[in-house]
């Protein structure tokens, strides 16, 4: 699946962190010529060989549209003009930076072809509470929740909420980020007393959720990361498993690998949510198989961007990014089927500590490693 003799845009991708560094080498794989965007030069992914690098001033403010403008400008001006090609192909890789664009996004589509769905649907699914009710309201397989806030009796109206349970922010934004963890597991009403008093009183407007705890070891959480066309049918998908999180039980993929053991029903569930409430482009949905019920339970969703579980698609041969870069230049193409080997992506620090904290080490037997981070073919 290469481009070498199309007369295609180029891709821009906003981020260069380790999301980045996925995204950029899985369009090298189809000959993309890449346009690399961040603030912070120490980032991971402008040490690799597979984009052109460009340095903006504050990719997390309004102050990114002018220049990312500019650069649409440049790039069609330097390639298309004659040719009558597409738009520059806009990824996202960060949260912060994607609800930039959505405020601007009619703009910005002037220059940039964006390939993601409704600003407002996205916007919803990014909101624990909105998604956890557009979930309910499509019966999708999703544990109890509640919503708090600062304004709420929490001995009153949560004295008979399920412990443990899982505490997480509604949204998020930096003044949190700096104070608090992602998520804290709650195992008693007194315990949520407390956390809700210290998170309120240094930010007050700040809204929360508690989802009821699923039961497992972090190797219990899937996740199922599909590409939709615009018209609603499924390009592809990939579904996978955590081996460990970094923080454990609340933390970020440390070390992921293919599953295929919960296939059809991951992605038919997948597919059918996203169907239902109307979502195309890359998106995916993660899940945590309870250890009490046997049954596979929502978490939440990651849209509008790429996520970081997404290079894992690439080094299994299912090929979304680069899909997802074509569709969006109106190209057809072959679509490949999730590899049965083995495959492992691994952060390796977080993974060290992750398999030191919790004693579960190792992977699984005869497959095939990947450095989130050192790649000789990056040089």
């Amino acid at each position: 699946m290469t481009i070498a003799n199309l007369d295609l845009s180029s891709a821009v991708v906003l981020g260069a962190g380790l999301n980045g560094l996925g995204v950029i080498r899985s369009l090298s794989i189809g000959g993309v010529e890449t346009f690399l965007v961040d603030s912070d030069t120490t980032k991971i992914a402008y040490r690799s060989k597979f984009a052109h690098k460009k340095v903006f001033k504050n990719i997390n403010s309004p102050e990114l549209i002018p220049e990312l403008i500019k650069l649409g400008k440049v790039l069609d001006t330097d390639q298309f003009s004659d040719v009558g090609g597409n738009k520059p192909v806009l990824f996202l890789t960060e949260e912060a930076s994607l609800n930039i664009v959505l405020q601007h996004r009619q703009q910005l589509e002037e220059h940039f072809t964006i390939p993601i769905a409704a600003s407002d649907l996205i916007l919803d699914l990014m909101d624990k509470a909105k998604f956890q009710q557009l979930a309910e309201q499509h019966h999708a397989p999703i544990p109890k929740s509640a919503v708090i806030s600062k304004e709420c009796d929490v001995r009153r109206e949560l004295g008979d909420f399920p412990f443990p349970a899982a505490l997480k922010p509604i949204s998020k934004h930096k003044a949190y980020s700096r104070n608090f963890k992602k998520a804290y597991k709650i195992t008693s009403l007194t315990e949520l007393i407390e956390r809700c008093r210290q998170i309120f009183s240094e930010i007050p407007g700040q809204e929360m959720i508690l989802q009821q705890w699923i039961e497992g070891s972090d190797s219990n959480i899937y996740f199922c990361l599909q590409n939709i066309a615009p018209d609603g049918r499924l390009v592809s998908s990939f579904c996978g498993r955590k081996i460990r999180s970094w923080p454990t039980r609340v933390g970020g993929t440390a070390s992921c690998t293919n599953a295929t053991e919960h296939i059809e029903e991951l992605t038919e569930t997948t597919y059918k949510f996203f169907s239902d409430v109307g979502y195309h482009g890359i998106g995916g949905i993660e899940y945590k198989l309870d250890d009490n019920s046997g049954k596979l339970l929502m978490i939440e969703p990651t849209v509008g961007r790429t996520d970081l579980q997404h290079e894992i698609t690439t080094l299994c041969g299912v090929r979304q990014l680069l899909e997802v870069f074509l569709l969006a230049n109106n190209e057809e193409f072959t679509q490949t089927r999730q590899k049965d080997q083995s495959i492992v992506w691994y952060d390796p620090k977080p993974d060290q500590w992750a398999a030191e904290q919790s004693g579960i080490k190792g992977y699984p037997k005869d497959a095939k490693k990947y450095s989130a981070y050192f790649r000789w073919n990056d040089m």
